[in-house]
């Protein structure tokens, strides 16, 4: 498949509806190179929407996007990545956020930091945390 082809897949899928918020052109990131995969697995995976959230796990069961409801939380909010890492009371998860995700982007959370901290990957040190916070939170 060409790289017009795959674009265009990636532009039209709702699969790829996050990826397109931090991924401008398709190439290899420097943080596959320089950590250990151990870490950097889970950020290919969350990246890719490849993860237990229930914006992913529900879509194999024709459910709604606006009916897939985080699982972890009684919030009955959608069980999406930025929930995760920015609205989830769940207490596991509110532990790792707050050890794990640097605090500038949690304090007056938006979009635009979510997306700023997903490419914030070529940061070894950003990327490492991101990566235990995706380990540790078991949904990758």
């Amino acid at each position: 498949m060409g790289n017009s082809m795959r674009a265009n897949v990636m532009s039209e899928s709702s699969k790829c509806r996050l990826y397109r918020l931090f991924k401008t052109e398709l190439k290899l990131e420097n943080y596959l190179f320089k950590m250990n995969w151990n870490i950097a697995r889970y950020i290919v995976k969350f990246r890719t929407s490849n993860h237990r959230l229930a914006v992913e796990k529900l879509r194999y069961t024709n459910v709604e996007l606006n009916e897939r409801k985080c699982d972890l939380c009684s919030l009955e909010m959608l069980g999406d990545e930025y929930h995760l890492f920015f609205e989830c009371d769940n207490d596991d998860i509110v532990t790792l956020r707050r050890k794990y995700i640097p605090n500038h982007y949690i304090v007056n959370r938006s979009m635009y930091k979510f997306v700023k901290l997903l490419k914030s990957v070529d940061d070894i040190k950003i990327a490492s945390k991101l990566g235990t916070f995706l380990k540790f939170s078991k949904m990758v």
